[in-house]
């Protein structure tokens, strides 16, 4: 992955990142200065919030070992299934970011099997988070836009996407 120089700016709606070229990131995770950041397709930078398996603490890095909500995430930034703490909502800040390998098409919060939008295959019978690689690829006839859990989702006979892991 390429490394960009640039500079932090913010205004009336949030924080970007310029870089040197003024190209800025939209729609993407990108790394800056060791710690990953998603950015919206206008550029600015989320913050507080899930996004796919990540939390994207207040300073708008992802986060890593650490509990969030009550949710453990692992030193890849991802959700731990199976990992909610019993009775607590603690949200601890710690940053460790590494690397969001192979999930910088998630969109949809999975967590706790939480409801989500996903795109069903009508095809291969495939569900993928909207913003996966594949879907894009995908045939429109064969898009169903799906809203429920990822055990909804696999009750009608769908299987998760290999790319986007939602």
């Amino acid at each position: 992955m390429p490394v960009f120089a640039g500079t932090w700016k913010q205004d009336n709606v949030g924080w970007w990142y310029e870089r040197d070229d003024k190209s800025f990131p939209k729609s993407i995770w990108e790394q800056i200065d060791g710690s990953w950041y998603y950015f919206n397709e206008n550029g600015y930078m989320l913050s507080n919030q899930w996004l796919g398996n990540y939390y994207l603490g207040s300073t708008g890095a992802m986060l890593t070992n650490t509990v969030v909500d009550g949710y453990q995430v692992g030193a890849d930034g991802a959700y731990i299934p199976a990992s909610q703490s019993t009775g607590s909502s603690k949200s601890n800040t710690q940053n460790t970011s590494t690397s969001a390998s192979n999930n910088s098409s998630n969109t949809g919060t999975v967590v706790n099997n939480r409801a989500t939008d996903y795109i069903l295959n009508k095809n291969s019978h495939v569900f993928h988070y909207s913003n996966c690689t594949a879907v894009q690829k995908m045939r429109e006839h064969n898009k169903i836009p799906f809203s429920g859990t990822r055990d909804e989702a696999i009750s009608k006979g769908y299987t998760p996407c290999q790319i986007c892991h939602p």
